[in-house]
């Protein structure tokens, strides 16, 4: 029997699972890790981990996880940050898609 579209939109519009949320806290611990390395009122984040495509404790791509579920993935974590205090912009860029997220307070 085919697969069921309801059954693959549930896989990727439902909530984040154990596996991505410790992706979430991983690349939360990097962020963490480098605005206490800067002691800056403006740290600059890579969107390569922002937006996992790179997976800042494995030092290695994530190309497994679907747009759909990185995107999510993306959401929790901004949303990490802005209920902590921080305020967040994009880098200025020639490209289509921003280089940085800048955290700043």
């Amino acid at each position: 029997m085919a697969v069921p579209v309801k059954e693959i939109k549930e896989i990727l519009d439902g909530a984040l699972n154990q596996e991505e949320l410790k992706l979430v806290k991983e690349t939360e611990d990097y962020i963490d890790s480098v605005i206490r390395d800067k002691k800056s009122d403006e740290v600059y984040i890579d969107y390569t981990y922002v937006n996992f495509n790179y997976h800042p404790k494995l030092k290695n791509q994530t190309q497994s996880l679907h747009s759909k579920r990185k995107f999510k993935m993306t959401e929790e974590l901004k949303k990490r940050y802005k209920n902590a205090g921080w305020k967040m912009r994009d880098s200025n860029s020639d490209d289509f898609a921003p280089d940085y997220l800048i955290l700043s307070f």
